[in-house]
């Protein structure tokens, strides 16, 4: 009998699959961890209890996520079927506005007059495109400094 064409194909597909996946999920949890990190820094969040602080992360729907379990083909597909892996990249770059929002729900947790503003956003290539950012930036800031607590969105 000639040998089986099709069982070392799909090995190979579902090899590459979980590849995929487990570079897809240690950047996640990678990213999730820089975040944390960014965000226990911040002097409103360090200022909140713990209550306070589950509280908006959960509210900010930032979630650690459970280890993979790939080693079967069930087990892959049943992976690939919670969080297909196009989903991946859009989940790793929700955490960059997810911990912003915490950021600005735990400063308006400790002072509730505080503003969310949003800095100009651009391209610098020269050191003139950085001072003029600055100054526009600066104005914004000042602008909304005035009128109460500020965090940057």
């Amino acid at each position: 009998t000639s040998p089986d064409p099709i069982t070392p194909l799909v090995k190979s597909v579902e090899d590459t699959l979980r590849q995929e996946l487990k570079a897809k999920h240690t950047a996640y949890c990678n990213r999730l961890e820089e975040r944390s990190a960014e965000l226990r820094k911040d002097q409103s969040w360090q200022e909140l209890s713990d209550e306070q602080r589950e509280r908006i992360t959960k509210q900010c729907d930032i979630e650690t996520v459970d280890d993979l379990h790939i080693a079967t083909q069930d087990e892959l597909i049943k992976a690939m079927s919670d969080y297909p892996i196009t989903s991946w990249d859009d989940r790793i770059d929700a955490l960059t506005g997810r911990f912003a929002r915490a950021r600005e729900l735990a400063a308006k947790e400790l002072e509730p007059e505080t503003q969310a503003i949003e800095v100009p956003r651009r391209t610098l290539k020269t050191t003139d495109d950085v001072q003029a950012w600055l100054d526009e930036a600066g104005k914004v800031l000042n602008a909304a400094v005035a009128k109460g607590p500020v965090v940057i969105k």
